[in-house]
């Protein structure tokens, strides 16, 4: 499990530290003060030395719809660093289970060492094929904890494949990023829950789903011309694509295949609340705090939402599990960035005293 991160020149950040990671994690803060800047971080982080985590970063935020070298440039590499200054060093590095620590660096050199073809398959949250004749070099060093260094240096020309992906592993953690408004294809959500059909299927699925629509009785894959798709019956006379049926269940259903067949690893969620009613937020994150436990899973979630941090809060301090969830929130004075961590007891009076956490 993640227990710390420290990030150094990345995008927004000069410097920003995060301790206490626990099992259920929120992440709050204004706009702009990098909230899913910070994310990204963990994503590049888990990619190690391999240069497909640079392509992933454009999935999380779309940028690459038409893909110049010169838009490469602007919207993947120069965003990186911090104002844009490639003469600064990026660091980033975590801490896993509080002693093994994993670092990772990202420096530019203007000198053709040498060349690794770099594109990427169409990522379903937006990620873009990649290609670019700019003569910047990536040095990538990742130091493991016995200290030992890979280094990969890589020219972005686009020509042989090395899958972009929304699954990064780090070093034995696997980590799966949850766009704001990225949707997962109809190949990846049958997938998955054909895996999760294979091993654990006598997790009820369905029942956690029927806290946003108690209709639906079950769900089944069928194949459409060849595409894997996700269908439901609602008791009608004919099954549901799953896709028609609300943002708010597919929203859930994103996030509870992704746990359910992410064992063991780290789950990453920007802006979590995104299509769910506040109604239905204490039940989502109790059957969310289920699934984590279930599949021994870490989440890592964004909100700008003050009800959704209050349903969380409201289920994580009265159902024994206070330990497994905190609330960070990031601030942003000037230039400067800090987290502020609320433990149990300052987050049950933050809420019961109405205070302004978000």
């Amino acid at each position: 499990m993640l227990t710390s991160i420290q990030i150094e020149n990345f995008r927004c950040f000069d410097r920003l530290k995060v301790d206490g990671l626990s099992r259920v994690n929120l992440i709050a803060g204004q706009n702009n003060v990098g909230k899913t800047a910070f994310l990204e971080a963990i994503g590049l982080w888990a990619s190690g030395t391999n240069p497909a985590g640079l392509t992933y970063l454009s999935g999380v935020r779309s940028l690459l719809e038409k893909v110049t070298p010169d838009i490469t440039q602007e919207l993947l590499l120069a965003p990186l660093f911090k104002d844009f200054d490639d003469s600064k060093t990026i660091r980033i590095e975590g801490c896993l289970n509080h002693s093994k620590q994993h670092s990772l660096t990202i420096r530019s050199k203007h000198t053709v060492a040498e060349t690794i073809s770099l594109t990427a398959e169409k990522y379903e949250a937006g990620l873009g094929a990649i290609t670019s004749n700019s003569n910047q070099v990536l040095t990538l060093n990742h130091i493991s904890p016995e200290g030992q260094s890979t280094e990969n240096k890589f020219w972005i020309e686009g020509s042989n494949n090395i899958r972009g992906s929304s699954e990064l592993a780090a070093p034995n953690l696997r980590i799966v990023f949850i766009a704001a408004h990225g949707v997962q294809s109809s190949k990846v959500r049958s997938e998955m829950f054909g895996q999760l059909e294979l091993v654990s299927s006598d997790y009820a699925l369905v029942e956690s789903l029927k806290l946003i629509d108690p209709r639906l009785k079950r769900i089944t894959t069928i194949v459409v011309s060849g595409f894997p798709i996700l269908y439901g019956d609602i008791g009608l006379k004919r099954l549901v694509p799953l896709s028609l049926m609300g943002d708010g269940l597919n929203r859930l259903v994103s996030i509870l295949l992704t746990l359910a067949t992410n064992r063991d690893g780290l789950v990453l969620i920007d802006e979590i609340e995104n299509g769910l009613h506040h109604s239905v937020l204490e039940n989502v994150w109790q059957v969310i705090n289920d699934a984590a436990h279930r599949f021994n899973v870490q989440v890592i979630a964004t909100t700008h939402s003050y009800e959704c941090i209050q349903a969380a809060s409201n289920i994580f301090l009265n159902n024994g599990h206070r330990s497994a969830f905190r609330l960070h929130r990031l601030d942003r004075i000037e230039e400067t960035f800090q987290s502020v961590i609320y433990d149990d007891e300052a987050l049950e009076g933050a809420m019961q005293g109405y205070l302004e956490v978000r």
